[in-house]
């Protein structure tokens, strides 16, 4: 990938990358998300959370179905 590690490290040391890491952070704990990772469905009622760390394929997606089948 060609990455300069150098950038990597003065990027994640930056005042500026840290307050936007910060403001990311309690816009998705505004929204509810309080653990990674996490799948969220846009509903007319809101975020609807999916899955968990250990969901197979096939549980996520009968979740997610099971989710549009409420609209």
């Amino acid at each position: 990938m060609n990455i300069d590690a150098q950038s990597v490290i003065r990027a994640f040391e930056s005042d500026e990358i840290r307050e936007k890491a910060r403001a990311e952070q309690r816009q998705v704990l505004d929204a509810g998300v309080d653990h990674y990772p996490t799948l969220a469905v846009v509903t007319p009622q809101g975020l609807v959370e999916v899955g968990s760390p250990t969901a197979s394929a096939s549980d996520m997606k009968a979740q997610i179905e099971g989710v549009a089948n409420l609209h």
